[in-house]
C-alpha cells in the first residue's frame, strides 16, 4: 500500500504540472476519489498541499 501511495503522489505531482485539471481531479484520475484522503497522502509525500505544490513548482518554472 505505501508503494501504491507513493506511486499516485508522484502520478499526481506530474499532472499537476502538466494539466490544468483541478486538484479533485487530479486525484480522482490518480486513484483517489474521496478529496480528504487524496489530499493527505500528497502531503504525507511531499510535504505540502498539492494546491501549493503547483504554485511553487510551476513558479520555479516560469
Amino acid at each position: 500500500m505505501k508503494y501504491l501511495a507513493e506511486r499516485r503522489a508522484k502520478m499526481a505531482a506530474n499532472l499537476l504540472l502538466s494539466t490544468p485539471l483541478r486538484v479533485g481531479e487530479i486525484g480522482q484520475q490518480v486513484g483517489w476519489s474521496d478529496p480528504k484522503v487524496f489530499s493527505r497522502n500528497f502531503r504525507k509525500y511531499f510535504g505540502m498541499k498539492a494546491s501549493d505544490y503547483r504554485r511553487r513548482m510551476l513558479g520555479v518554472l516560469n
